[in-house]
């Protein structure tokens, strides 16, 4: 995570570009001989006369596996997907990187990313290349040689295959998360193969891991398989999808115009660093994409305005951030605080399933627990969490003392809420008299841990008095929203289309059903969220009925209202 950028201008104020960049991704609108500017990052006229590119014939392919279990994870997979080289391609979200909005990680989840490349050995390049005779007369004006044609030149192309699956685990508790990663002993398995494929459900199915998956497949021919998905069909697909290369371009060979002509200059007026700081603003752009997906629905819905604000003007101001420098800090101020905003999510989302893992050692309720000399301090849950700044406990301390009776008990019940503000993280019952004279304690409500309340009874021993304390630990609540129950009110989505029911109110009655439908839809009012994988729930909604020009409609325009029933509820369907 970076940090906002304090000087407009660090160091040296000139750049001196290098002859030849690789490794860009093949962007949109690319083609051979297209300039290109390193400072905006768009494309230029084309200065070079035809050529056509020798076509390399050595053919390789390679399989990649990677866990992503935390963010130095995720920037190792952006660092080798979503790259770019100076301002061009840093935000560009092309069919190879599209994947990243699907990663999640946290104390529950894991994502398994694993890659099929084909690719041919080297670029197809051009060779002799040489300048239009527009371009010739310009060239001795570098500024305005510059404005038309950029500073480089698509000299070559890689051709190839790619085929990437995104595996999301997620587990019910750290306990069968953690058993689950063990089962792997840190290796992302090799799931492409049969024998990967097979220890990786084994795993999943014994640890009961939750398993959702994503495809994307770039450079076939043909019609290429169809989910749902399952590991069995995506290595069926994969199958299929090397049967059936096609090879694509994936990377673009870009070549200053210096190695045309070498009296053009290769130095700009812009200072390398800040080139570092737009490959931090990048690199944090890509981050927050993941880490937003990766964040509850009611967590996204709170920092939905910050999310899609940034991403928008990150994406609409690319080509000006190498020059704006106001306009560079206030994103990267922005990226800083939403990344620290979704950074505190996960790690109170973290701390909170390891509180909820530790609810198993609670004592159960009206149990008994002498203090008997040896142990005088029982605490149940965190009291403290060192791992992050973000979990910030407070403490609620309670003491009783009573002096012997000569006859009877002395007996007291603490008492923390309930209060739904707070959400107690750990509970410590201590007592003060540490020669096994203090009596007994037990807990006095089924669950304290991940409750609003505590409460905890002591008892004396018979005829003596007792010195007792109870300490509980707890924070703010709305701070700790992760059950699925926290999600209500939410609009899931689940592969590619939302269904959406609306009931038929007074406010929208003597209305068609389209013209209320589309009302309450924008109001976000009366509505019930039901979510599937796929236009087949139409023959669910329709009980078979009109199914075949329901889904023909859907096909054709991507949404529907469909009236299924007679007391007057819709179904919106949008994909």
């Amino acid at each position: 995570m970076s940090i906002a950028i304090k000087d407009k201008i660090v160091g040296n104020a000139a750049t001196d570009l290098d002859q030849a960049i690789t490794g860009i991704q093949w962007g949109k609108g690319y083609g051979f001989g297209k300039g290109i500017n390193a400072v905006t990052g768009g494309l230029s006229g084309n200065a070079l006369q035809p050529f056509t590119p020798k076509p390399q014939t050595v053919k390789s392919s390679e399989e990649h596996y990677r866990f992503i279990q935390n963010e130095s994870d995720l920037d190792r997979e952006i660092e080798a997907s979503a790259s770019g080289k100076y301002n061009i391609a840093g935000a560009e979200v092309t069919a190879s990187t599209e994947y990243l909005s699907t990663i999640k990680f946290s104390e529950l989840s894991v994502t398994l990313i694993a890659k099929y490349k084909s690719q041919y050995a080297g670029y197809d390049e051009g060779g002799n290349y040489q300048l239009t005779e527009q371009a010739k007369k310009l060239i001795g004006n570098p500024q305005e040689f510059r404005r038309v044609y950029g500073d480089y030149f698509i000299a070559g192309a890689q051709r190839g295959s790619l085929f990437i699956a995104v595996y999301v685990c997620q587990a019910t508790s750290v306990e069968s998360m953690d058993k689950f990663k063990a089962a792997f002993k840190g290796e992302a398995p090799e799931i492409f193969s049969a024998e990967g494929s097979t220890s990786f459900m084994q795993a999943a199915s014994q640890n009961n891991i939750n398993l959702s998956f994503d495809l994307t497949m770039i450079g076939y021919k043909g019609t290429s398989p169809i989910g749902p998905w399952n590991p069995e069909k995506i290595n069926e697909a994969l199958d299929w999808f090397k049967q059936n290369e096609k090879g694509t371009y994936l990377e673009a060979l870009l070549q200053h115009y210096s190695t045309i002509d070498t009296s053009y200059p290769r130095i700009i007026d812009i200072a390398p660093s800040v080139f570092i700081d737009l490959h931090l603003l990048y690199t944090d752009y890509w981050d927050i994409i993941a880490l937003y997906g990766s964040c509850p629905k009611y967590y996204q819905n709170q920092y939905s305005k910050n999310y899609q604000e940034l991403i928008s003007s990150v994406q609409a101001n690319e080509s000006a951030l190498a020059t704006d420098a106001d306009l560079r800090i206030q994103l990267q101020e922005k990226a800083n605080y939403l990344l620290a905003l979704l950074g505190a999510v996960n790690a109170r989302q973290d701390f909170y399933f390891k509180v909820k893992n530790a609810i198993g050692n609670e004592p159960k309720e009206g149990i008994g627990t002498a203090e008997t000399g040896g142990v005088h301090s029982w605490l149940y849950g965190y009291n403290t969490y060192p791992l992050s700044s973000d979990v910030v406990i407070s403490s609620s301390d309670m003491k009783v003392a009573r002096i012997g009776t000569g006859a009877g008990y002395w007996e007291y019940t603490f008492q923390f809420g309930p209060d739904n503000k707070y959400l107690v993280v750990g509970w410590e019952v201590i007592a003060y008299w540490t020669d096994g004279t203090d009596g007994e304690w037990w807990k006095s409500v089924p669950q304290i841990l991940l409750t609003s309340q505590a409460a905890v009874h002591v008892k004396s021993r018979w005829g003596r008095g007792f010195d007792w304390g109870l300490r509980v630990y707890y924070v703010d609540a709305k701070d700790y929203q992760f059950e699925p129950s926290s999600n209500e009110g939410d609009s899931p989505t689940e592969g590619d289309v939302r269904i959406t029911r609306i009931t038929a109110s007074e406010g929208i009655k003597g209305l068609d059903y389209a013209t209320a439908a589309e009302g309450v839809y924008r109001q976000n009012a009366g509505l019930e969220q039901v979510s599937m994988s796929n236009p087949h729930i139409l023959r669910t909604l329709t009980e078979g009925k009109r199914y075949d020009i329901i889904a023909d409609q859907f096909n054709k325009s991507k949404s529907l209202i469909y009236n299924g029933d007679i007391d007057g509820t819709l179904w919106f369907v949008s994909k």
